[in-house]
Formats: structure tokens, C-alpha cells, sequence
């Protein structure tokens, strides 16, 4: 019976956190898009998922609609200049933190010439990206 109890507690959680990413119930949690800047977003809203429970300070979605305080771009290629420009020019006032590789050369300078506010490279402590988060969504 309470195997039962925590079932339908998780899905009530995950049936709000979808009514909540769909923009229909406003939240006091600055609201973080997490996106990979593809077409593809299943990632991105199994990343969201995992941090709703690992960073409930913030609300977070995959879904590019309703209000956005910060963007959170997460494993950016310099290649993908044009579709950052682009995000910024949808969302002027938002905050944006783009993660890229350590390998890769050159993507910091080209992610702050195409609209971002903070580059860092990746991986980061969930602690950091949380704050670094926060900070950005003010």
C-alpha cells in the first residue's frame, strides 16, 4: 500500500511539473530553459526532470514559449552561432549561460559574440550551475 502512496505522489509531481512547463500555473521560481540548440528536445526535457528534484530553486523547461528568466544552453559547438543569435533575439531580457566543452577552441568567444552573458565550460557541480543560474535570473 504505500509502494501505491508514492506512485501516485510522483505522478501528481509530474503532472504538475508538465501543467507548470506548459505555462498554465505561474511559478515564483525563476524559470530556466534548458536547451542543446537541436531540433531534437528529449534530452532536454529528460534533463528538466532531473533537475526539478535536483535544483528546486528553479523551475526548469524544454519548451521555448511563456516566461523565461535565464537559458541555460548546455553543450554548445561554435557551429551553432546562428541559433544562439537567434534565442537571444527571441528572448532579449533573459539571462543566458552557455556550457561547452573543454576540448573545444574558441567556442567561449564565439557564444559571447552570438548573445550570451556568462560561458562556462563543462562539467560543473550542480551546485555551481544552480548558482550560476540563479545569479543570471536576476
Amino acid at each position: 500500500m504505500k509502494h501505491f502512496e508514492l506512485g501516485a505522489d510522483m505522478r501528481a509531481r509530474a503532472s504538475s511539473a508538465r501543467v507548470r512547463e506548459r505555462g498554465q500555473i505561474p511559478s515564483a521560481r525563476p524559470r530556466c530553459l534548458v536547451t542543446d540548440l537541436r531540433a531534437e528536445r528529449g534530452l532536454s526535457r529528460a534533463l528538466c526532470r532531473h533537475l526539478e528534484f535536483e535544483m528546486n530553486a528553479l523551475e526548469f523547461t524544454a519548451e521555448e514559449f511563456g516566461r523565461v528568466d535565464t537559458i541555460w544552453v548546455c553543450g554548445y559547438r561554435s557551429s551553432e552561432a546562428s541559433r544562439l543569435r537567434a534565442l537571444r533575439h527571441r528572448y532579449p531580457h533573459s539571462r543566458i549561460l552557455v556550457t561547452g566543452e573543454r576540448r573545444s577552441k574558441g567556442w567561449q568567444q564565439t557564444a559571447l559574440a552570438a548573445g550570451a552573458d556568462d560561458v562556462r565550460q563543462w562539467p560543473l557541480s550542480n551546485l555551481s550551475l544552480q548558482n550560476l543560474l540563479l545569479g543570471l535570473g536576476r
